[in-house]
């Protein structure tokens, strides 16, 4: 079995794009598989603001359909994120087991990688 380098509930920092600088918790992680095979990794992260897409009111068949305010939570690539140890510095992850368990480890400081509770 695999383990991603970003999971969900890691703290993780933009590194670039519009929202560089930005820091949060990672809410979501999202996976997609295109036509020819390679496979788009994806993140929402909390803080970030997000997509409002707007619906115009109409009419259908002689019912009214109200307008809608819909919010869309913003997606950024993976490659333009980096986690966060506790001390808020950037750190890269390997992987290692420890015991039999795989686990992340942050190269820099060496110790596990500890995921927060979203509420």
């Amino acid at each position: 079995m695999s383990i991603a380098k970003i999971q969900k509930g890691d703290k993780v920092k933009v590194i670039s794009g519009n929202y560089k600088g930005y820091c949060g918790l990672v809410t979501k992680v999202l996976k997609k598989t295109k036509a020819n095979g390679k496979i788009i990794k994806s993140a929402t992260v909390a803080g970030i603001p997000t997509i409002v897409n707007y619906r115009k009111s109409s009419t259908y068949m002689g019912e009214k359909i109200p307008g809608i305010m819909n919010q869309v939570d913003r997606k950024i690539n993976i490659t333009n994120l980096a986690l966060l140890t506790s001390d808020n510095i950037i750190s890269r992850t390997k992987i290692e087991n420890l015991n039999g368990i795989k686990t992340r480890v942050y190269l820099k400081t060496g110790m596990p990688v500890v995921k927060e509770t979203i509420k």
